[in-house]
């Protein structure tokens, strides 16, 4: 590769990123909160094994939903509901 091919090259790469950084800033929407103001959440958090996920479909079932897991230990999910 000559060092010309190299700077179109570089070139239509930082376009592309500046293209794409700035359609993510200026065109696509903002996410929004999916609660109300003021919503109080209760949080639950599950040491899982290996069951198919059953426990998880009867937790949905009841209205907890998935958040996010624990980062020390991929076995700890943590779930969310709003207070009744």
């Amino acid at each position: 590769m000559t060092a010309r091919h190299g700077f179109w090259l570089g070139l239509a790469l930082g376009l592309t990123f500046a293209l794409g950084f700035a359609a993510a800033v200026l065109v696509l929407p903002r996410a929004e909160a999916q609660s109300a103001p003021g919503t109080r959440w209760r949080y639950m958090t599950v040491r899982h094994g290996w069951d198919e996920g059953r426990w998880a479909n009867e937790a949905g079932q009841n209205g907890w939903r998935f958040v996010g897991f624990d980062a020390s230990s991929a076995h700890v999910l943590i779930f969310e509901r709003p207070y009744e």
